[in-house]
């Protein structure tokens, strides 16, 4: 009994740090989330595991380092990868009717992806999940708030502060803004997820990514060919676009197969034509299930929506991903062993690379003449504030160690 009281002091209330450092003053006031999974093992997917988030809020003279992890959820019923690594079968089947009739509410169960805020509240999310909301106490230290009774579903990413959306797969119409407006598309091959959306600079449209994974290829599933039943050749890659005032939709779409997770930017180009920048991934199910190096390649799709065509598209052949728009350029991570950050100027198409202090660097946070970032070893985690132009370190920030984030989010 005294050690369930203990794992549920830990749980809720987590552990907090006040550590003295030099902040530079641009920060100060600011809210620094990094979102991942608790642990892992041989059967998990790097998307499987409850929610470990750390916080830290910057002051004057000091910062305050507090955590917080999701704990298990009742009444629901959760379909991690983990199930169909693991293959068992009996489990997977049990779970059906649920998912057919509905009868209890079927997620992922992780909410280990990233932390959002909207409408004045904070939320731990992830994919075809329920949101976790989360709270600040008066000392600045992040709590476990409950899961959301408001939002049954919630996207990681937000088009803009004030709308979010969902994508509720296999439904008729999957997508929904703000949970109130759904968007008329009926898809016949549904992406495995839908993971981010973009608005044009007029704000008329909506455009998401469609990526080519989904849920297929089940023989060679239980022929143990494949070690998850998806098929990377479920559709070929594309752009949804949501024409808001006129209420309609259409699908543009390319001639590869690709898993876009990102839209970094889209710049109008003139008339109704825009330049979207995303990354694209490449073999996804196969890094889901094995690990190792992953495929990614930054490109430049320019598309025209009164003709909803795909006019050109450029390949830089950067691997670059968690995307960050700063003026001209896009700051992203390089997603390689050794810790660095790619600028590309959007203009002149050059890019640099930045080398980096620390260890195994995900996401990284431009903000004023610095970068933020998370840095990872194996017993021992840091944030660092870097000098934007040099990679230099500012100041380096001991936290609670944990695995590596999947989003990184700043908030005021």
């Amino acid at each position: 009994m005294f050690r369930r009281i203990l794992v549920l002091l830990i749980l809720q209330v987590g552990n907090t740090w006040f550590t003295k450092t030099n902040i530079p003053k641009p920060l100060w006031g600011k809210k620094l989330m990094v979102n991942g999974p608790r642990e892992t093992n041989k059967y998990f997917s790097s998307f499987d595991g409850i929610g470990h988030i750390t916080s830290i809020v910057f002051k004057p003279n000091e910062t305050v380092i507090s955590e917080v992890i999701i704990p298990d959820q009742k009444n629901e019923v959760h379909m991690p990868f983990s199930d169909f690594v693991q293959r068992d079968y009996f489990k997977l089947f049990s779970k059906l009717p649920f998912l057919l009739f509905k009868k209890k509410q079927v997620q992922s169960g992780t909410r280990n992806t990233a932390v959002v805020h909207f409408n004045d509240q904070y939320y731990a999310v992830e994919e075809s999940c329920r949101p976790i909301k989360l709270k600040y106490n008066d000392d600045d230290e992040i709590c476990y708030g409950g899961k959301s009774q408001s939002i049954s579903r919630m996207s990681v990413h937000m088009p803009n502060n004030y709308t979010m959306f969902s994508y509720r797969f296999p439904e008729i119409t999957p997508l929904k803004l703000n949970n109130t407006i759904n968007i008329p598309w009926h898809p016949t091959k549904y992406p495995f997820l839908v993971h981010d959306c973009k608005t044009t600079k007029d704000g008329n449209y909506y455009i998401f990514p469609i990526m080519s994974t989904g849920v297929g290829r089940l023989i060679d599933y239980f022929k143990k060919i494949i070690d998850i039943p998806f098929d990377e050749q479920n559709n070929k890659a594309g752009w949804l676009v949501y024409n808001q005032k006129e209420h309609k939709c259409v699908e543009i779409m390319m001639d590869e197969y690709a898993d876009i997770f990102h839209i970094a930017d889209i710049k109008h180009l003139y008339r109704n034509v825009h330049k979207i920048y995303a990354s694209f991934v490449y073999d996804f199910p196969v890094w889901l299930t094995k690990g190792g190096p992953i495929d990614i390649r930054l490109k430049e799709v320019i598309i025209d929506l009164d003709k909803n065509a795909i006019i050109k598209i450029n390949d830089t052949k950067l691997k670059m991903d968690f995307l960050h728009k700063v003026g001209d350029e896009l700051i992203g991570s390089c997603l390689d062993d050794e810790p660095a950050v790619l600028k590309y100027n959007m203009k002149t198409r050059q890019h640099k690379k930045i080398m980096l202090p620390g260890k195994t660097v995900r996401e990284v946070i431009p903000f004023d003449n610095y970068l933020l970032y998370f840095s990872h070893g194996f017993d021992k985690s840091y944030l660092y504030i870097a000098d934007s132009d040099s990679g230099e370190c500012v100041s380096k920030i001991n936290i609670p160690h944990r695995l590596p984030g999947f989003h990184t989010t700043l908030f005021d």
